[in-house]
């Protein structure tokens, strides 16, 4: 993981943290703290297509270099 998406794991705990904080202690409606959640689900599905892309990268990467090793021409056998 990239330092931004450690970022973003942390934003998406403390918006989780003070969104329950809201409702419990100081007795609010979850309406009243539904935009604090929304951005913990934001947060958490911006690093899931993070994630997602470096995966597809890495896996292109990966086909890419397999490709090129099997592509070389080989050597007919010596008599």
């Amino acid at each position: 993981m990239k330092l931004f998406d450690y970022i973003l794991l942390s934003l998406a705990v403390v918006f989780f943290i003070i969104g329950v904080d809201q409702v419990i202690r100081l007795n609010q409606e979850i309406i009243d703290t539904y935009w604090i959640f929304m951005m913990t689900a934001a947060c958490l599905i911006w690093l899931n297509l993070r994630r997602t892309q470096q995966k597809e990268v890495t896996n292109q990467n990966k086909e890419s270099k397999t490709k090129k090793k099997s592509s070389r021409p080989t050597q007919p056998p010596r008599k």
